[in-house]
């Protein structure tokens, strides 16, 4: 793997090998000799917890420091850390419920949906709703449900909150186009919801489907059958979902590494194929070497021959090693201007070929909903709140030079 090493030295934080030595499969076991030198220290222990905390790994984690023997681990963290799994898991038990009558509601509509990540994929892959640490349901249904599928959501007591619902219905349509998701919020308990009617935004591709591969997966929860996409489908999304957002929680990558190790069937050609056929072998090559290198998920030959001929994964790699994973410093605080530039870099790039590169570029361009309330009263062409969002990411990049120089 010597052609994804940085050419310079990365130095994760201490607190970070205990990390990611909980989640490694073998568990905590190895983990004890980072541990001892510093379990007396409660900053580290503090930091730890916070490292935790922002990679969404909670529940992981106190599931296995609980397992340490010989008192490694200050009993005050183990119990910070058990507030926060029974948090977590009030939090999950909420949402399972959510889903469980959304669904119902659903099929009684005769609308079909498929659950992204969430209950089921935590049900999956830890046979536990509640393991998985997750802020809100994902719903995918076609785009001819759209419409009668938000009616019963706001029959079921939940709100658009994004797009705006100040936006005039043209606006909400255009918006639509281009966007994959829109987010709802339940009056009474505050549940979040994202109503998918595409996987993902048209810059980073519009020829991805799920459910189409063989070998689909049913998951139960509370007696309620939910169908899934099969192992080889979750993986693909897993990592463009996680690819996207540079991997910026380790969560993704945990997720990553436990589906692999728990199925041993997956058909390693036909997955990097059907990757290959949607223009995202890049994600997946991508997810599959972080999750190599940090968790110490074996590669299969297939993948490892991809690997070898690609020429843009060790920009790709190093980028969310580097400004994601084991930042040094906040680069958007410090060059808020060459942070914007090297993410841009990096979708560019993770898109493939110039033509998908210059797609994500003006997905960066793409105009926000409060873009469109600016000219909410105004006749204009969709196209110029492109411009205008254009104008206002350049007037952000120009403010936050600003502020720095003078706190510098």
């Amino acid at each position: 793997m010597g052609y994804v090493v940085a050419p310079e030295p990365m130095a994760p934080p201490e607190e970070m090998d205990l990390l990611l030595a909980c989640l490694k499969q073998k568990g905590i076991y190895g983990a004890a000799e980072a541990v001892t030198p510093l379990s007396c220290d409660s900053g580290y222990w503090n930091r730890f917890v916070l490292l935790a905390r922002h990679h969404k790994l909670i529940p992981v984690v106190h599931a296995r420091l609980k397992e340490a023997a010989g008192g490694i681990v200050p009993g005050g963290v183990l119990e910070e850390l058990r507030r926060e799994t029974l948090t977590v898991c009030r939090k999950s038990m909420l949402l399972a419920s959510e889903l469980v009558r959304v669904a119902k509601l659903m099929e009684g509509a005769g609308i079909p949906l498929l659950p992204l990540k969430g209950p089921v994929l935590s049900q999956q892959l830890y046979a536990d709703v509640s393991r998985r640490t997750y802020g809100d349901l994902d719903l995918l249904i076609s785009r001819e449900c759209f419409e009668p599928a938000e009616k019963i959501l706001t029959g079921a007591g939940y709100a658009r909150i994004a797009p705006n619902p100040e936006l005039r219905p043209e606006r909400v349509a255009a918006l639509m186009r281009r966007s994959h998701h829109f987010i709802y919020r339940n009056r009474e308990n505050g549940a979040l919801l994202e109503l998918h009617f595409r996987l993902f935004p048209m810059d980073v591709g519009d020829r991805a489907r799920l459910g189409e591969a063989e070998r689909p997966v049913v998951a139960v929860i509370a007696g309620t059958r939910f169908h899934m996409p099969a192992p080889e489908d979750t993986l693909i999304y897993l990592c463009v979902h996680g690819a996207m957002h540079a991997w910026f929680r380790l969560q993704w990558l945990n997720d990553i590494a436990v589906l692999c190790e728990g199925e041993r069937n997956i058909h390693w050609p036909g997955l990097l194929a059907r990757a290959n056929e949607m223009g995202f072998h890049l994600h997946l090559l991508q997810g599959l070497i972080l999750a190599n290198r940090l968790l110490g998920l074996p590669l299969h030959d297939a993948v490892r021959e991809q690997v070898a001929g690609e020429k843009k994964l060790p920009f790709l790699v190093n980028t969310a090693l580097r400004e994601h994973i084991f930042p040094s410093k906040s680069m958007d605080a410090v060059f808020p201007s060459k942070a914007f530039f090297v993410k841009l870099r990096y979708r560019s790039r993770l898109s493939g070929g110039s033509g998908r590169g210059l797609r994500s570029i003006m997905g960066r361009l793409s105009p926000t909903d409060e873009d469109l309330l600016l000219f909410q009263n105004m006749k204009c062409h969709y196209g110029v709140f492109h411009v205008v969002r254009g104008l206002r990411l350049l007037n952000r990049l120009i403010r936050g030079k600003g502020r720095n120089r003078s706190t510098g």
